[in-house]
């Protein structure tokens, strides 16, 4: 019996320093990670892959659809040629689609042209700096040499250990700014001048632009997230928001046809410039027509895209702003029975 109780009393002392140490190794875990949750902070999330060479493909896609696609509007390109419709200038109106399709293909064109250009000359100035060097033989003899530099690398890095964790704090202070950060702050800043600008302003001119600027991102962020829908063979998102674009042209600019009070008159105003015109855009519906042309493996699903953006971009024109007379003539009809 006394054996007995003596291997159970091993036992027990054996499971209880077990566990012991497994709760003691898995506070200390919890506390580590509870010291590494105190350290972050919510700005530290701006930091991570937010220089500009990381950032590279967000930045040009805000410069590509975000201004480029907002500096050109296909809803008010569309707007002139119904009205030059609806005055009966159906040559004038065919000439103008002709030309709106052929020149920012041209512009387009002349533009890659150009970055191809200042490419090759940054090439070149590379190359005549490496020639005044000596040539393209030191990289192969610096090559040469980089093994052996590895090992004697190597064989002092345990040496360096101490000293590279010294400058840490010294890198960390020259690291480059946060591109997200500087973005969100320069946005944040020009969305408070613009509301605050509506205070400070006097003319009816300076108060469309403020407000025109408001309606922009909107527009903007619309043709963004409706671009998800863009197919290869025919950009559907693309498409609706030049359609959607025109409508709302068309409509609201018969509603200022219609002689509304100031306020309202800018508002509306406002609203085709910013709103509507962000949404729709010429240079982004170029970029479609190329992107489905190609006479090499005999695609023309771009031209068909075109035909049916300007077919149906009239059409809808004409009955938005013919809707809108209809709409206004009924009182007077009615006050004359």
């Amino acid at each position: 019996g006394t054996r007995h109780d003596r291997d159970l009393d091993q036992i027990l002392y054996h499971v209880s320093t077990n566990v012991a140490s497994h709760v003691q190794e898995e506070f200390q875990t919890l506390s580590t990670n509870l010291s590494h949750m105190r350290r972050v902070t919510l700005t530290d999330g701006w930091d991570v892959g937010t220089t500009p060479r990381a950032m590279s493909d967000d930045l040009m896609l805000g410069l590509r659809d975000g201004f480029c696609g907002a500096l050109s509007s296909f809803s008010s390109w569309n707007s002139s040629m119904v009205g030059l419709i609806r005055k009966g200038d159906i040559g004038g109106a065919i000439v103008g689609y002709m030309l709106g399709l052929q020149l920012p293909i041209v512009s387009y064109r002349f533009g890659q042209h150009i970055a191809m250009y200042i490419f090759i000359w940054r090439c070149r100035q590379e190359t005549a700096k490496e020639d005044r060097r000596g040539g393209y033989g030191i990289r192969i003899s610096q090559e040469e040499e980089d093994d052996d530099d590895d090992e004697n690398i190597n064989g002092t890095n345990n040496n360096h250990n101490d000293d590279h964790d010294d400058t840490k704090d010294d890198i960390a202070g020259r690291e480059v700014p946060s591109v997200r950060a500087v973005a969100t702050a320069i946005f944040v800043l020009s969305l408070v001048a613009q509301v605050m600008s509506l205070n400070f302003y006097n003319r009816p001119a300076q108060h469309q632009i403020a407000l025109s600027l408001l309606f922009s991102p909107f527009g903007v962020l619309t043709r963004w997230r409706l671009r998800r829908y863009n197919h290869k063979l025919f950009p559907i998102g693309t498409f609706v928001c030049n359609l959607l674009a025109c409508a709302l042209s068309g409509s609201v600019g018969q509603l200022i046809a219609g002689n509304p009070g100031p306020t309202e008159r800018i508002l509306l105003t406002s609203m085709i410039s910013g709103f509507a015109g962000s949404l729709s855009s010429v240079g982004i519906f170029t970029i479609e027509v190329l992107r489905g042309t190609d006479p090499l493996v005999f695609r023309f699903h771009g031209w068909i895209y075109a035909f049916c953006t300007v077919f149906w971009g009239m059409v809808i024109g004409l009955l938005s702003s013919s809707g809108v007379d209809w709409a206004d003539q009924q009182p007077y009809q009615q006050e004359n029975i």
